[in-house]
């Protein structure tokens, strides 16, 4: 869900490429010496060219341990007319198992290939960070934003209007000037993120994923797509906002965040107090992450209830919370995940009465799959769409 009223909006604009080669022309003037420069140079180059992050190319610290993410020297690959980057543990990677992007030799003023390879030259001989200083200490991400808000300042520009997320925003502007569709803008760079947060429904959809072929990005990497699966054993609605807050000590804020919880929480209280408790929650979560659309995963049928024996009441209950904030969410710009092939029966739902068996793990990891993708490619509101 993305809220329509009263929030705040990202006012970052985009470095675009007119923009990098300003910057580039004026780091002579702010850097302390010939080496700063190219180091710079580089750094916003390949935070353009690369669609990176800025903890992709700098250490939180100038001690920083070897659990950043940043780029190391041994992970690049100079080539006569590209450069080969291995992300080894991007943030958005669950399993670490890393990617390679590829940055070709372009005509023009400004070219990340030609600014690597000058910083390259001058570069002390020592392992580590790919990006660091004369002595050897690695460029953090307070000095890279240090640095863009002095060059922005000779400039004449409000630093206030730019980030160092900015460069991976102007790469994508220029992305789409160039008539690049979304779905490979998005697959370019750094990747879309998706976390799915939930009961053990989703921890034990995370375990089979890992053994299916797509793996956990359920065979979404074609579009750019990186999934965060968050499932945690008897979650409830009160758990949901400290395991995001949890999330964003460690990740930047996701592309999208699916929400599947209700179940556990369904028939303590009231259907009217749960479900206003929900959009509460909900209301909360927006506030925390301003660019994150939110979906809504339906609740599942049950055999057996926490709360209560009347299984025709609970599952009547459970439809009023799914219509309810499926609507809420919709109407806030986000989306809904139905799952009409899962019913309540031996065939979907194992013994305990909860949990899903082998097939309606599969079902339900389907329709996650499908519905990722219909999101990010013509965006439908709900999934499988309803039948007039």
């Amino acid at each position: 869900m993305k809220r329509s009223q009263n929030r705040p909006k990202d006012v970052r604009l985009p470095i675009t490429l007119d923009l990098l080669l300003k910057i580039n022309n004026v780091l002579p003037a702010v850097c302390h010496n010939d080496f700063e420069t190219k180091l710079f140079q580089a750094s916003f180059s390949l935070a353009f060219f690369g669609f990176l992050r800025v903890g992709e190319l700098t250490a939180d610290h100038k001690h920083a341990s070897t659990q950043s993410h940043a780029i190391e020297y041994n992970d690049i690959k100079i080539n006569l007319s590209s450069i080969e980057i291995r992300l080894r543990s991007s943030k958005t990677d669950q399993c670490c198992t890393g990617t390679t992007i590829v940055i070709d030799v372009r005509p023009g003023d400004v070219c990340a290939v030609f600014a690597l390879r000058n910083y390259l030259k001058v570069r002390p001989n020592v392992a580590g960070q790919l990006f660091c200083h004369f002595d050897g200490t690695p460029v953090t991400r307070y000095q890279f934003s240090g640095v863009l808000k002095k060059s922005l300042n000779v400039l004449g520009l409000s630093q206030g209007k730019y980030s160092s997320h900015s460069f991976r925003i102007g790469a994508a502007t220029s992305a789409a000037m160039n008539g690049l569709s979304d779905s490979e803008i998005q697959a370019m760079g750094s990747p879309i993120t998706i976390w799915i947060v939930g009961s053990s429904l989703v921890k034990n959809a995370f375990v089979q994923a890992r053994r299916r072929p797509g793996g956990i990005n359920l065979g979404l990497d074609h579009i750019g797509v990186r999934l965060w699966w968050l499932g945690k054993s008897g979650m409830r609605l009160k758990d949901l906002l400290n395991r995001i807050k949890l999330m964003l000590r460690y990740e930047e804020p996701p592309n999208y965040l699916v929400i599947h919880i209700g179940g556990n929480d369904l028939g303590e209280i009231k259907t009217g107090v749960l479900r206003n408790r929900l959009k509460h929650y909900v209301n909360n979560i927006t506030e925390l992450l301003l660019n994150t659309t939110l979906v809504w995963s339906q609740i599942l049928p049950r055999l057996t209830w926490r709360y209560s024996a009347n299984i025709d009441a609970m599952d009547r209950s459970r439809q009023r919370i799914n219509s309810s904030l499926a609507s809420y969410i919709i109407r806030h710009g986000g989306h809904y995940i139905r799952y009409p092939d899962i019913s309540p029966n031996s065939t979907f739902i194992c013994q305990d009465g909860v949990h899903l068996t082998d097939i309606g793990n599969y079902i339900f990891i389907n329709t996650i799959q499908g519905a990722l993708e219909a999101f990010l490619v013509y965006s439908p509101h709900t999934f499988p769409e309803c039948k007039s």
